[in-house]
């Protein structure tokens, strides 16, 4: 039984972990395309700026809180129906963000990058941004051969 418990203590952490991950990710893309904001203290000035999509400091902020109470709902569903129950539903939950922040992240780029052309910030010659994670170079590669 203990063995049990610990590698479900491992399974909810590796999970909770990933949830730091994603969650800001997917959250900064429900903003869509916004147009970066001069910074002179960081060394942005306003001939850098340009059209972007992704996460900003206060969506960050929003997914950190918005991961605590997703930490209190997890704790309830384990109190009430166990705590593989509670992993397999955030994991689930998880996974729906995932895929979100997959598709919404090319819809975004998209939109930037034409944006970006419209307004003479980058050529169209450049080409346009790689989307392909590393998992997916990976198997293009092994099973190219």
């Amino acid at each position: 039984m203990d063995t049990f418990n610990t590698i479900n203590g491992i399974i909810t952490l590796l999970i909770f972990v990933y949830a730091l991950y994603i969650l800001p990710k997917a959250i900064g893309e429900i903003k869509g395309v916004y147009m970066e904001k001069p910074d002179e203290f960081f060394g942005k000035f306003e001939q850098d700026c340009k059209w972007t999509h992704g996460t900003t400091y206060g969506l960050g902020a929003l997914s950190y809180v918005l991961i605590v109470v997703i930490l209190f709902i997890w704790n309830q569903i384990s109190n009430s129906l166990g705590i593989v129950v509670a992993n397999v539903i955030l994991l689930i939950f998880l996974l729906i963000s995932k895929y979100y922040y997959d598709k919404q992240k090319i819809i975004n780029a998209t939109e930037a990058y034409q944006k970006n052309i419209e307004d003479g910030y980058i050529k169209e010659t450049e080409p346009m941004p790689n989307f392909e994670g590393r998992l997916t170079k990976l198997f293009k590669k092994i099973f190219k051969k």
